[in-house]
Parts: structure tokens; sequence; C-alpha cells
């Protein structure tokens, strides 16, 4: 009766305590029947307190084929162990739910007589956080397994440059096993390149100290002895306001460090010929600012890069291509390249060059324009080769019109006139007798004419000829112009009289010229008798001068039948065999001019021409007056 008040006593006790609890509480006899349950155990296992009182646990929420630890299976070894024992297991609801139970197992003692009287187990629903432990660890593994598939080492380094975890590409990395490395087999240490271990030492405490440093490059040496470069990365782990640890990710970057070499010594090399090169280079923005010049640009025009960095191409052009340029520029940025473009460029000293540019744009990989990349070179000496030999060219064409002219002169215009002073000639001396004074005077007259034509011509012949072949020397001398005129006129005065045309010899005395006077006789003789020869009966042909500053202007006009415009571009070249016959037939060879155009300019002057067909024609040409250019005027 005693014993049963006892126990009754104690399940109202654990009762009161525990039946309200969120908590789960039992209480087993020493056979393991269960003796008493809470309100939390039927609410969380589903059981009635009155089904299941008196059976064992094994007949209730333990479950049987538990391959796991079943700490319910030899219940009775908790009667040798004092104290509380504690446990996680799973276990069924009754409608064969599995929850995890975190189970606390004290014995119980009566306590007159510390005899062992059965069980209290205290028990917490732990079934979320076993799942979240679960999930966890699942996270865990496909994030190992995920780590251990990327080609790039993770590893985590402690202050002291232990490494306190690593994936598996350590050993396709550097050759060493994660073990050997988590081991500490193998140190950070021992495998970073000794040059790069100080730079490693000395980033890592200013990282540790606070201070964001990452994506530094380090040679690590692999097991095989082969440098591998890898580029790291970090992140700080803080704990308590602290760096601890750093997360690091190493990344194999040898292909692209060796690129990247191969690309600096290509830049060496190219920055090697770009420094040494002979060819001068430009890079222009889009605004047409020098923005680089070689050292062979700055060779070329004479200036240091400070005078022209920032300054507009066009500066160092000749003023008159500088808008040339500019539209040119605009052209080339559509287009994107240039092909021998040819400019005229100002050196420092005021010298000019001639340059050949070829060029191509630079473009984004938006397209859009970046700068130019253009080469020149320099050539001045080419275009004056180019020039000379043009001038060769028409100096040549020259003397091949000259030697034409020479024959035709020799094999038309010179036999001609002995044609005829040998046949009236003849015909005067083999019938003197027979012919009447008119006819005599009329022949003695065409061998006259003929012979002072050919004498002309023979004249005019010999000066050109001593001309041409440089054997005719320019000895110029003062004189007065007005004697020169005065003695042609008087040597044309019979050649006048017989058209009846009149001289006027206009030119004022008393001024002196400084020229060759023989060559200026020679002007002044062709181009009164080109007067006389192209004016009609009864005309005139006046000489005169008019003065302006330094320079005298000789001028012989006529009234006579002028030439045809067509004809006018034609005169004075030797190319072109312009012959005209005079009014009266009189015969000529476009020498005189030729002549006189030659000699003129060897004097410095100039000669020039008016005329309208049937009113007749103006000849004038330049004289340097003697007070200005006696000293200046050498022989050439």
């Amino acid at each position: 009766m005693l014993k049963r008040n006892t126990e009754h006593i104690s399940v109202d006790v654990l009762s009161d305590i525990f039946q309200n609890s969120s908590i789960v509480a039992l209480k087993l006899n020493i056979k393991g029947e269960i003796v008493f349950v809470n309100n939390y155990f039927e609410q969380l296992f589903g059981f009635r307190e009155y089904d299941i009182k008196g059976k064992n646990l094994f007949e209730t929420i333990a479950i049987k084929d538990n391959k796991e630890s079943n700490h319910f299976k030899d219940f009775y070894k908790y009667l040798k162990k004092p104290g509380i024992y504690n446990f996680e297991e799973q276990n069924l609801t009754i409608d064969g739910k599995k929850l995890w139970i975190n189970w606390h197992i004290n014995p119980d003692y009566i306590n007159v007589s510390k005899k062992h009287s059965g069980f209290i187990l205290i028990g917490q629903d732990i079934t979320k956080r076993k799942k979240t432990e679960t999930k966890l660890i699942e996270n865990e593994k496909k994030l190992s397994d995920l780590l251990n598939l990327l080609p790039e080492i993770v590893f985590e380094i402690d202050s002291n440059l232990n490494i306190t975890f690593i994936n598996q590409s350590c050993f396709n990395f550097s050759g060493y096993s994660k073990e050997d490395i988590l081991s500490k087999k193998i140190l950070l240490r021992d495998i970073v390149k000794p040059d790069d271990l100080i730079k490693l030492n000395k980033n890592a405490s200013s990282i540790f100290s606070g201070n964001h440093i990452s994506g530094n490059i380090y040679g690590i040496i692999h097991k095989n002895g082969n440098l591998v470069h890898a580029q790291i990365h970090n992140n700080p782990v803080w704990e308590n306001g602290k760096i601890t640890k750093l997360l690091c990710i190493a990344i194999d970057i040898t292909e692209k460090y060796k690129y990247q070499e191969r690309l600096k010594e290509q830049e060496r090399k190219f920055r090697l010929i770009y420094e040494n090169s002979p060819i001068p280079y430009q890079s222009l923005n889009i605004k047409g600012e020098i923005i680089e010049v070689n050292p062979a640009w700055l060779s070329t025009l004479g200036y240091s890069r400070e005078e022209i960095l920032g300054k507009k191409f066009s500066e160092f052009l000749i003023p008159e291509l500088r808008e040339l340029f500019n539209q040119q520029f605009s052209t080339f940025k559509n287009v994107c390249e240039i092909k021998d473009h040819q400019f005229v460029l100002v050196r420092k000293d005021k010298t000019k060059i001639f340059v050949n540019y070829n060029g191509k744009v630079e473009k984004n990989e938006n397209g859009e324009f970046v700068c130019t990349h253009c080469v020149f070179n320099d050539i001045t000496l080419q275009r004056k080769a180019e020039n000379t030999i043009i001038q060769s060219e028409q100096k040549l064409r020259e003397l091949n019109a000259t030697k034409d002219k020479f024959f035709s002169i020799i094999a038309h215009d010179l036999k001609n006139p002995f044609n005829e002073i040998i046949g009236f000639s003849y015909l005067l001396s083999t019938n003197i007798y027979k012919y009447d004074l008119t006819r005599v005077e009329q022949f003695a007259n065409i061998i006259h004419q003929s012979s002072k034509l050919t004498f002309n011509l023979l004249e005019n012949l010999l000066d050109w000829s001593r001309s041409q072949t440089g054997n005719l020397k320019f000895k110029p001398e003062n004189f007065m112009i007005s004697d020169i005129v005065k003695e042609m006129c008087e040597l044309h005065e019979s050649q006048a009289l017989n058209k009846n045309i009149t001289i006027y010899n206009e030119v004022e005395e008393n001024r002196k010229v400084f020229a060759d006077k023989n060559m200026i006789s020679t002007v002044v003789r062709n181009l009164i008798s080109n007067a006389i020869k192209y004016t009609n009966q009864g005309g005139y042909v006046r000489i005169n001068n008019t003065n302006n500053e330094n320079i005298t202007t000789i001028h012989v006009i006529d009234n006579g039948v002028g030439i045809n415009y067509e004809d006018q571009d034609k005169l004075f070249k030797l190319d072109i065999n312009l012959s005209r016959p005079g009014t009266e037939k009189e015969r000529g060879t476009g020498l005189g001019l030729i002549l006189c155009k030659e000699f003129v300019e060897r004097n410095g002057g100039k000669i020039q021409f008016e005329s309208e067909p049937g009113k007749g024609s103006k000849y004038y040409f330049t004289l340097p007056l003697s007070e200005y250019d006696e000293f200046n005027l050498t022989d050439e």
C-alpha cells in the first residue's frame, strides 16, 4: 500500500512538471514498460497514454530494423551506468512518420533504499535541425564536389600562411595531393618561387592588416620542376572584427603569362624598330593633332617632341596645301586608308621637303575612330631628279627641234636664195648684151635682195648656232639703246624704201642700258626686219621706249597685216615651224623671233607681243637700265 502511494506520488509530481511542457517526457519502470507520458508525447507521436501504458518502447516508437545504433535495443545496460545518458535517434509516430529525438535518460531511484525503480526519459524533437544538418551536409558535399571540379585552386590560409583548406585541383596545379598539403608535408613557402615569396609575405601581411591587395601574379614551382604562373585573388574572413583567414582562388595563367611575355618582347622589338627606323612615323587624333611621332620624324623636320605634340599637322604644311589637307583628312577618316599622297612640309629651318604619305586609321571594337598611323618618305631628291629628267627631256626636244630647224633652213630657206642668185646671175652673165638696162636692173635687184636675205639668214644662223653650242659669250656693257636702234633703222632703210614704208625712230637719247650689245643688235634688227616684211606698201614702222623704275621697254610697232589668232600661240616656239610669207612674198624662217626671245631673256628681260589681224602688231621687250643692273648680271 505504501509502495503504491509512493509511485502514485512520483507519477503525480512528474505529471505536474511535464504535462504542459514543450518537451517529450515519459517514465519507464524497471522492465522498460511505459508508466507515464506527457501531453506533448501524445501530441508528437500520436499515441494516447491509456493505449500505450504498460507497453515496451519497441512496441511503440522504436524502429526495430534501424541499421544505425539503436539505443533502446539493449535497454538494461543503462542500469549499470549511473548518471544521465544522452543520444539522438530516429523514432516512429503512430502513423509511421520518422522523427529525430534528442533523448536524455536518467535512472530513477527510490529515495530511501536507493533502489533502481525505472527510468525518466526527456526528449526534444530535433527533426527540423536534423533536416537542416542533412541539407547542410548535402550542400557542403555539392560545394566540395563543385570546388573539386574547378580547374582553379581554391584554398584557405591563416595568418601564418598555413593552408587550412584546399580543393583537389591542387594536384593538377602543383603535382601535390590535397593530403600532402593539408598534412603540412608541403607548405606554401615550399612551392612559391623564391623571388616571389618575399612579395607574397609582404602582401599577406598587408592584407591581414586590413589593406586590399588582390590579383597579384606569383610563380608556383610544380612537383616536376616546371614553373606555373598563378594569379591569386583573395577575400578576407573576419572573426570578431579581425581578419583571421583568407579565402583564395588561384588561376593558372601560364599560357596567358607566356603570351604576355611574348607580346612584351614583340612590343620591345617593335619599339626598337620604331625608335630606330629611318622611316618617319606619325599618329594623329580625330582633330588632326599630332599625338605621337618617332625620332626619324623629328630628325627629318628638325623639331623636338615637345615642340610638335598637340599641334595640328597642317601647321607643318606649306600654307597653300593646308585647306587641301583638311579636305583629304576628312576623307581619310571615312575610307580609313591613304596611299601615295604627296605633300610639301616645312622644316624648322624653313626649308621645304616633298614627302609621300601612306597610312591607315585605327578604330575600336565599336567602329569608332581612335587615331591614324602614317609613315612618309622624303622624295625631295626624287622630285628634283624628276624635274631634272623633265627639263632634260624638254631640252632634248628643243635640241631635236633645233636640229630639225637647222636642217630645214639649210635644205630650203638657205638653198632657195642661192638658187635665185645663181639663176639670175647666170642669166645676166650669159645675156648681158642682149638685155636692156631695165631687165638688167631688175635681175640685179633680185640678186641683191636675195643676197641680203641670205646674209641676214646666215647671220641669224651663225648667232643661233653659237648660242646653242655655248660659243656665244655673254658680255654685258653700258651703251645707249638709241644708238643701236638708229643703226638698225639705217640698215633697213633701203628695204623700207622699196615698200614705201616710213620708219619712225622715237627712242629717247642718252638712255643707257646694261646688256650684251651684239645680242640686242640682233634683237632690234630682227624685229624691224619682221615689221617691214609684214607691212604693206605705204605703211609705217614705229620704234619707241618707255621707262619704269629701273627698266626700259623697247616697242617695235607696225600697221601691217598682223597675226592670225590661231597662230599667235605658236610664236617663239622652236618645235613649231611657223614661217609666213611677207606682204610681197618675202620669205622667212621663223628663226629670228626665236633668237630674239633667247637673247632678251639672256639679258634679264622679257619679250612679248600684241597683234590684231589686219591692223598690225607690236613687239616689245624689256632691258635693265645701267644704273640698276650693271653689277648684277654675269656671264652664264
